[in-house]
C-alpha cells in the first residue's frame, strides 16, 4: 500500500481566523517532523511504500502557499497514494483541512486520515 504522510503548516494570510501570515522566514525555524518519521519507519518495516511531504519545509523553500499546494498535488499524483495521513496541531488544523479538501478533489477514492 502507498502511504503519503503530510506535515501541515501554519495559517494562511487569507485565513478567517488570522489577519496575518504566521510564517515568516525571519522568525520561523523548520523542524523535521519526527513523529511522521517514526510512523513512516513502522509502515516501511511492515511492507508499505511511504513518502513524506513536509509543508513547513516547502513553504520555507518556495515562499508561497500556492506553489506548495501545486507541489503537493504533483506528489500525490506521482506517488499514487492509497492513504494520506495528515498531521496537525491546533495552529495548523486549518491547513490540514485545506490539504484534505485538495486531496479529495484530486482523487475522492484516497483515504485521508
Amino acid at each position: 500500500m502507498n502511504v503519503l504522510l503530510i506535515n501541515s503548516t501554519w495559517p494562511y494570510l487569507e485565513s478567517k481566523y488570522y489577519k496575518i501570515n504566521v510564517y515568516t522566514p525571519e522568525i520561523s525555524t523548520v523542524w523535521p517532523p519526527i513523529g511522521i518519521g517514526y510512523i513512516a519507519s513502522c509502515l516501511e518495516e511492515n511492507g508499505h511504500r511511504v513518502a513524506i511531504f513536509d509543508r513547513n519545509a516547502e513553504i520555507a523553500k518556495l515562499g508561497n502557499y500556492e506553489s506548495v499546494n501545486k507541489k503537493m498535488v504533483q506528489m500525490l499524483e506521482a506517488f499514487q497514494a492509497d492513504i494520506v495521513g495528515i498531521s496537525a496541531t491546533t495552529p495548523t488544523a486549518e491547513d490540514a483541512f485545506l490539504c484534505s479538501r485538495i486531496i479529495k478533489e484530486i482523487d475522492p477514492s484516497v483515504i485521508v486520515v
